[in-house]
């Protein structure tokens, strides 16, 4: 009786898992699915490694774009030349002028009034700048005279030059464009120059070509002095011989200029008015003899005219090689050999008659 107690037990708990089980069956068959249950997340080894992946890119990129900055900041050795400023040489420019005063203090001032003094004089100390404007071209001891048109100098912008090292990322910008030139060092300069020789030499080269100027007009309005409209040539002969001409340009060196200076003279010792409204500008060497020379850079220096507004250019003959195919839209381009040319050229361009005037061609 009691193995039949015992399996009636067992025969019963059976029953029972099989009615369980039965009953699950038919909740997954009606559900479609069996009831989800949360689990942990537990890291597994090929998620860790991911991780550790993407770190390591991030850690490498990092590296990397730091030893690009660096490496775009590196000076080169190369030149990169641009457009640089115009100055109409007819206009004014501004001149800085430093004013600087001091008070003693005396010793038998109190202590407390010889404080407020060293504040005064701490303020009074400082230079004050101060900017007055001042014709690019002045004359005195003569009569001078206003036009209504441009005349204007042309430069070119340097970096890579001594004391001012051209940056890798600079270089590579420079390259890609069109409005910028390239060149390895040594053709600007010699490797062994310094800031100070660098400068130097722009300078006296500037002087030279400014005195050159001067005395080239001087010359060419005594020469010329019945055809410009100076009715009484002995006396301005005589006025000429002890007038004295100064020209204020600062940051600017190189003899390229010497053709405008010269110009620029000889429109403000004459009456009529050469320009005609007209902005013109130009470059080119001087030399004793009047002959216009050749320069440097004459394909940035026409983007620099056309960007600053104007409409004529005036080149040396001897550039028109590298004038031809790259004169700027918008820029009437007109050779030149001496200064007589290009006084006519600019009175034919004041006056609106530029069919006689000489164009860049190719030899």
């Amino acid at each position: 009786m009691h193995n039949n107690s015992a399996q009636s037990a067992k025969n019963s708990r059976s029953s029972g898992e099989m009615a369980a089980d039965s009953s699950r069956e038919s909740a997954v068959t009606a559900g479609g699915s069996a009831p989800a249950f949360p689990r942990a997340s537990v890291p597994t080894m090929n998620s860790t490694r991911r991780n550790l992946g993407r770190h390591r890119r991030l850690v490498l990129t990092c590296v990397l774009a730091v030893v690009m900055l660096l490496l775009s900041l590196q000076p080169t050795a190369l030149v990169i030349e641009l457009p640089g400023p115009t100055a109409d040489v007819l206009g004014t420019v501004e001149v800085s002028a430093s004013a600087s005063g001091a008070k003693s203090v005396s010793k038998k001032e109190s202590k407390k009034e010889s404080a407020k003094e060293s504040a005064k004089d701490s303020a009074t100390k400082t230079a004050t700048k101060t900017a007055t404007k001042t014709d690019i071209i002045s004359i005195s001891g003569i009569r001078t005279y206003k036009q209504k048109g441009q005349l204007r100098l042309v430069t070119v912008s340097s970096t890579g030059v001594p004391g001012y090292p051209a940056p890798a990322a600079a270089a590579l910008w420079a390259w890609f464009d069109p409005r910028m030139a390239v060149m390895p060092q040594e053709v600007v300069y010699s490797v062994d120059t310094t800031p100070q020789d660098f400068k130097k030499e722009g300078d006296e080269e500037m002087t030279t070509a400014q005195d050159t100027a001067s005395k080239v007009a001087v010359e060419y309005v005594k020469n010329h002095a019945q055809e410009l409209g100076l009715s009484d040539s002995a006396s301005i002969i005589s006025a000429l011989s002890s007038a004295k001409i100064q020209l204020h340009i600062d940051d600017i060196g190189g003899p390229s200029a010497g053709m405008m200076y010269t110009l620029g003279i000889i429109a403000k010792l004459t009456p009529a008015d050469e320009t005609g409204g007209q902005k013109i500008a130009g470059t080119g060497t001087i030399e004793k003899d009047g002959t216009v020379g050749r320069i440097g850079g004459i394909q940035l220096k026409m983007l620099g005219a056309q960007r600053d507004g104007a409409h004529y250019f005036l080149a040396p003959e001897g550039n028109c090689d590298e004038v031809v195919g790259h004169i700027p839209p918008g820029l009437e381009v007109y050779s030149v050999k001496t200064i007589d040319d290009a006084y006519a050229a600019v009175k034919a361009i004041g006056s609106g008659q530029v069919s006689g005037l000489t164009r860049c061609a190719v030899k």
